[in-house]
């Protein structure tokens, strides 16, 4: 636990103290703070999940199926082809 606090630490000025965990993500204000936030429930339960990285939950999001880009693709060309012909047919 101590341990945990000395690498938390973090200095963000010569006049503020901010300490971070770097498991969680987040600052406190106060070594109280921080040592209320490693003894909490969501904390702990953060040690215990496998960290999951940014990367693999944006495969997870982006994974879809190659019809939906060429629909989005025809849709763009008619929608431009209809405005392109209405500005023409309005200008003549």
């Amino acid at each position: 636990m101590a341990e945990e606090i000395r690498k938390s630490k973090l200095l963000a000025n010569k006049k503020y103290q901010k300490y971070f965990c770097s498991l969680c993500r987040i600052y406190t204000n106060s070594e109280h703070q921080l040592n209320q936030h490693l003894e909490g429930i969501r904390h702990q339960q953060r040690k215990l999940l496998p960290r999951q990285t940014n990367t693999d939950n944006l495969d997870k999001i982006c994974e879809c199926d190659s019809l939906v880009y060429i629909l989005a693709f025809i849709n763009i060309i008619i929608t431009s082809f209809i405005f392109c012909y209405t500005v023409v047919a309005y200008t003549h």
